[in-house]
């Protein structure tokens, strides 16, 4: 900088490059579609079993329960799903609480 200030020739300083993000991951976005895919698949196996069960009068059962854990986990990937998708958009696009960086 002082070759360019005595003499006049050199480079101009430059500004350090613009910090970026991690960025996207197509492992995460592809994680997140397939749990959402097997949650909805889950949930339609778990309200088929619901109502077959309530139909053959077991409620109170070990069946129904089962058809309730088989709904509970439809959720938590469903859940799961929403979050990772949510959360790969959020860093490819760099969004964060306090909105875009940069």
């Amino acid at each position: 900088m002082t070759t360019m200030l005595v003499t006049g020739r050199g480079s101009p300083p430059h500004d350090p490059p613009p910090e970026r993000g991690r960025g996207g991951s197509a492992l995460r976005l592809i994680g997140g579609a397939v749990m959402l895919i097997a949650a909805f698949a889950l949930a339609a196996f778990g309200f088929t079993r619901l109502v077959w069960v309530l139909e053959h009068g077991g409620y109170g059962t070990p069946d129904m329960r089962h058809a309730l854990i088989i709904l509970g986990a439809s959720g938590a990937l469903l859940a799961g799903g929403i979050a990772t998708m949510i959360w790969d958009v959020a860093m490819r696009y760099e969004v964060g609480a306090d909105g875009p960086r940069g």
